[in-house]
């Protein structure tokens, strides 16, 4: 079974009713600056060469954000490598 909505139709989402049992998703936040906590990473690569990096954390409140790390940010890409 996935984790991830049903999509029904072009823009239209349905949830399914597993989802309900990890409770209410945390706010997202769309432009913070600030301290967080790491919950996830990932570097995407192409053609062997990191394209970017992708960071999902949360803040102090406990909201969520999405950050993306520039390929050519190397120390970025090289800390998330290492983590």
């Amino acid at each position: 079974m996935s984790r991830l909505p049903v999509i029904i139709g072009i823009g239209e989402i349905k949830d399914h009713p597993e989802d309900r049992r990890c409770g209410v998703a945390p706010e997202l936040l769309r432009d913070y600056a600030g301290p967080a906590s790491v919950e996830t990473h990932t570097v995407i690569y192409g053609r062997g060469v990191p394209s970017h990096g992708v960071v999902i954390a949360r803040t102090p409140s406990g909201a969520r954000l999405m950050a993306r790390v520039k390929g050519t940010d190397r120390a970025g890409i090289a800390a998330l490598e290492r983590w």
